[in-house]
């Protein structure tokens, strides 16, 4: 990208130095000065922007394509003769400093449509031979694009040749470096590992002491694990059994809240029951009262029936009496008067009967009324029993919902335990294997370090041979 960056600055130059040298040629035609100015001056200023804020680099090299096409239009047009043309070449040629077929190719396709407009539309280029002058330019901008791909690919081949070269000298002085850097710490550690070898004979005498005692201690270990093992096989038993249980309580603490959601719903039935006994009940108090105003109002009539009849009486003895003072003329009426008598007389029991009727049904009214009303309480004690029943029943689905839930959250831990208790039994059973092999693995290094205690001499001789062959590097490097 920085590479390509230079050759956007280059081209940039060129295009300010081939208008301003441009202008200076047409001076004889100010309105083209102007034409190029206004229409080749905003691209050059954007390409200018665009390089110095290092912005869509790969991009420019087209805007500067058409910019030197604009250039090439307003020259041909001023010029108007066959060597004005000579600039499409120009173009052509500072664009293929990209070494880049595609700003070339859209150069070249612009390039030869301003030729064959031109061809057309002046009258100075009627005498050129139109198809020489197009095959001579297409042939110009294939030779351009096989020249850019080849000087694109000996770029990159010499890009490629100069980072390995420059590579090849960075790990070559990384090497050098490192070498001269392993030879002081060799000198060093040689030293030092000259000091060490000393020691290791005690060492490992301590060693070999050392896994003698580790070797009973993991004996001992080992049968420690294998208790252990025992120990958590009996717990996940336990672990299992709880889980079980807990699996069955849950599964009674179910049924439980199952049957309390039935026994309140019967229970919100049989309120709503007692409510309509309730509601029936006090109709039937309402009825009684009324019933027992309507046989008063009876009473009342007979009373009036009573009056009537013993004022009947009276008129048809005050009948009779004149009748008899009347004689013969009387008789007549006289016997009419003992008849309403005698009516009267048979009201005035009738009513009598009547009134006693009443007094019972008046009596067995108020021995009815006193029974619905002792009913009535009865019913609301039943109501209220209902609602505290109800009550008590909501009391016992939330505990019995606190129950289950508390179930299953025994039942989940109790999942968790017997799980971790099956991880662990089998991380105890893998300690205890793995107890076993480091039993056997540490016989074996016993062994070695017994091995290794006949080498120690031997290493103390390929020391000494070493720290000889470090201070001859040593000198090898400061002479280099």
């Amino acid at each position: 990208m920085s590479e390509l960056h230079q050759r956007n600055k280059l081209i940039i130059y060129l295009f300010w130095g081939c208008l301003l040298f441009g202008s200076i040629s047409l001076y004889r035609f100010p309105q083209t000065i102007m034409a190029i100015i206004s229409a080749a001056v905003p691209l050059g200023l954007l390409c200018t922007v665009l390089i110095w804020k290092r912005v869509a680099t790969p991009y420019i090299m087209y805007i500067t394509a058409i910019g030197f096409n604009i250039i090439t239009y307003f020259y041909i047009d001023a010029g108007a003769n066959i060597i004005s043309t000579l600039i499409l070449y120009w173009g052509l040629g500072i664009v293929s400093l990209y070494h880049n077929y595609r700003p070339l190719l859209l150069n070249g396709v612009i390039a030869c449509i301003l030729l064959n407009y031109f061809l057309m539309t002046k009258p100075a280029f009627e005498s050129v031979d139109a198809l020489s002058v197009n095959v001579f330019l297409i042939m110009m901008i294939l030779v351009l694009i096989y020249q850019s791909q080849i000087g694109a690919k000996m770029f990159k081949n010499m890009s490629k040749s100069s980072n390995e070269a420059e590579r090849a000298r960075a790990e070559m002085e990384t090497i050098l470096t490192g070498v001269t850097e392993s030879v002081g710490v060799l000198s060093q550690s040689s030293n030092l590992m000259h000091n060490n070898v000393l020691t290791t004979d005690r060492i490992s005498k301590e060693v070999v002491t050392a896994f003698q005692e580790i070797a009973s201690g993991v004996e001992s270990q080992a049968q420690s694990v294998s208790d252990i093992s025992n120990a958590m096989q009996q717990l996940n038993e336990s672990a299992m059994q709880a889980n079980a249980a807990s699996v069955s309580m849950s599964n009674r603490s179910r049924e439980t809240d199952q049957i309390t959601q039935e026994g309140q719903d019967e229970i919100i039935r049989l309120t709503g029951t007692m409510s309509e006994v309730t509601d029936i009940v006090t109709s039937t108090a309402g009825l009684m009262t009324q019933m027992n105003e309507e046989n008063q109002k009876i009473e009342s009539i007979v009373s009036s029936i009573v009056g009537i009849a013993e004022q009947t009486n009276l008129l048809s003895l005050n009948a009779s009496i004149e009748a008899a003072h009347a004689g013969e003329h009387g008789k007549g009426f006289a016997v009419v008067s003992n008849e309403i008598r005698k009516l009267a007389q048979s009201s005035h029991n009738a009513s009598a009967d009547i009134a006693r009727i009443l007094r019972s049904i008046q009596n067995n009214i108020a021995q009815v009324g006193d029974m619905v009303s002792n009913g009535l309480l009865v019913v609301e004690s039943g109501k209220n029993s209902t609602d505290d029943i109800a009550r008590l029943f909501e009391g016992i689905r939330n505990n019995t919902h606190q129950v289950l839930e508390q179930a299953e959250d025994l039942k989940d831990r109790s999942d968790h335990i017997r799980h971790a208790s099956t991880l662990v039994l089998g991380e105890v059973n893998s300690v205890a294997a793995i107890t076993e092999e480091n039993t056997a693995a540490i016989e074996q290094v016993l062994a070695s370090a017994e091995v290794q205690q006949q080498h120690v001499s031997e290493t103390v001789i390929s020391i000494s041979n070493l720290n000889e062959l470090a201070i001859k590097l040593d000198n090898l490097t400061r002479s280099s």
